[in-house]
């Protein structure tokens, strides 16, 4: 007798296990259409990227150069932010990713990639004679936030150097040399750019 159930367990091991498992395993959805749903999201998102060209350049900015393009110093920072709070948003996780929970980790690294596709709209650039100087000039500390932290990484590395025989930043000087490229651009903006349209 116990021969034969041990027969039947064999007999239904190599036929996929228990019930129960071979009915979850029956229900689980495809490979193939799991990767096509990646596929699908990665798609949609870059035909949604690309499309806020145009929006921002020929409708959003427009909007928002009216709006506070008559008020000093206010008008740059909110040219900034599109590249200049992704920036600083990057910065901070940099500098604090060891501490932030791993189940949080990914949800952060995604925000930080959307609030930087949101930044790279403002590369193209129009003529600054559609917008306000002051406005004007923050897209263009944007777009520079966007880029300054590679030579900022080198001046710090330089900087570092006769101190330290490695040529390696730290994480915490890495994340504070991004808000600092990204802030200092924000200064420029509200200072110099504007002497350049």
């Amino acid at each position: 007798m116990a021969s034969q159930k041990k027969r039947r367990n064999r007999k239904r091991n190599r036929h996929g296990g228990s019930p129960t498992t071979s009915a979850a395993y029956a229900a689980r959805p495809p490979r193939e259409a799991e990767s096509g749903t990646r596929v699908a999201l990665v798609i949609a998102a870059v035909v949604g990227w690309i499309a806020l060209f145009p929006l921002f350049w020929f409708v959003i900015a427009p909007a928002l150069s009216d709006a506070v393009g008559t008020v000093p110093v206010l008008d740059t920072i909110v040219g900034w932010l599109p590249g200049g709070l992704a920036m600083v948003y990057t910065g901070v996780l940099v500098m604090f990713w060891e501490e932030i929970p791993q189940p949080r980790q990914g949800v952060h690294a995604t925000t930080a990639i959307v609030l930087g596709a949101i930044g790279l709209v403002t590369f193209p650039g129009l003529d600054a004679e559609a917008m306000h100087i002051g406005y004007f000039a923050g897209i263009y500390a944007s777009i520079l936030s966007m880029i300054a932290w590679l030579p900022a990484f080198g001046v710090v590395a330089l900087a570092r150097r006769p101190f330290t025989s490695s040529w390696e930043i730290p994480r915490r000087w890495k994340g504070a040399t991004i808000i600092g490229a990204a802030v200092l651009m924000l200064f420029l903006g509200a200072g110099v750019m504007r002497t350049w349209f």
